[in-house]
């Protein structure tokens, strides 16, 4: 499994692969999908921004869809873990890439500061 990132999940969900790279549109026909529970918070900013649905039917869709599951790993596993994330202050980044380093996963994002400081990101 791969966790992803939330802007990875809003393209899922508005049926833009396009915008998803090739290797990462290879990740998503192959394997499930990983979502950090930060993500649904995002998902909530976000609809405040853009009038996106609600998050609980956008995991809804997703998990019919490309088979995510939202990554069960502790809230304190994953608080430890942003301990080490200090390259940015954005906590939704933080604790997303937190999330994939305390699962020892890699994370499918488009974010070229996550890809810069992250070495399990992938794209």
């Amino acid at each position: 499994m791969i966790h992803t990132d939330t802007q990875v999940l809003v393209w899922l969900f508005n049926r833009q692969s396009s915008r998803l790279s090739d290797a990462a549109k290879r990740i998503v026909a192959a394997q499930p999908l990983l979502a950090s529970p930060m993500t649904i918070f995002e998902l909530q900013m976000i609809r405040h921004k853009t009038g996106t649905p609600d998050p609980l039917t956008v995991l809804a869709r997703l998990r019919q869809l490309f088979r995510l599951t939202v990554a069960p790993t502790s809230f304190e596993a994953v608080a430890r873990a942003a301990l080490d994330v200090n390259w940015t202050r954005d906590p939704f980044d933080r604790l997303i890439v937190a999330n994939a380093m305390a699962d020892g996963a890699q994370l499918l994002t488009a974010d070229r500061r996550i890809r810069e400081n992250f070495a399990g990101a992938v794209w």
